[in-house]
């Protein structure tokens, strides 16, 4: 069903743009992984409290603290979840737009330096030539990091020429009158 919505909201987009909607599966998966480890930590904190030495205590509290982190991120991807529609990247002749639940931001092509992979954090990386470089997760339906990572590329180079062919055809409109 989530793919049916998708095929209709990307063909609802005018020619040459591609939306790519938050994997919501991916994300649900993500925070069911995270409240297993957080329950996970907690029964092994509540055992090692119950040890009558302190060294296992302090690991049990360290224990309760990634329980609790754990949890908060969970909490959070459920509000990512419910908001869903709201999270979108999109590649069009202009440039990239990225929505991350609020404001749409949007970067023109001729602003964009390169892309790269971050293989530390596994995420791709955007640099900008007159503003912090942008991460983008790989979070959207139907790319992973190398597929997202060479999609933005080749968006890139056709965003650049499109941008340098409507320059050239400005620049002799000019000269003519």
């Amino acid at each position: 069903m989530v793919t049916g919505q998708f095929e209709e909201e990307r063909n609802a987009q005018p020619a040459g743009t591609q939306r790519f909607a938050l994997d919501v599966r991916g994300e649900s998966q993500s925070m069911k992984l995270r409240k297993g480890a957080a329950y996970v930590a907690l029964f092994a904190g509540a055992w090692l409290m119950a040890l009558p030495y302190a060294v296992p205590r302090a690991f049990a509290l360290a224990g309760f603290v990634f329980a609790a982190l754990w949890l908060m991120g969970s909490r959070r991807t459920r509000h990512v979840l419910q908001t869903a529609h709201e999270h979108f990247l999109e590649l069009d002749a202009t440039g990239i737009g990225l929505c991350e639940g609020g404001e749409t931001l949007r970067v023109p092509w001729q602003d964009i330096a390169s892309v790269a992979i971050d293989h530390d954090r596994l995420h791709i990386v955007v640099m900008r030539t007159n503003a912090p470089d942008l991460t983008i997760e790989p979070r959207y339906q139907g790319l992973n990091l190398e597929e997202l990572a060479s999609t933005l590329a080749r968006a890139l180079i056709i965003g650049r020429e499109k941008t340098a062919q409507d320059d050239s055809r400005g620049a002799l409109g000019t000269q003519d009158g």
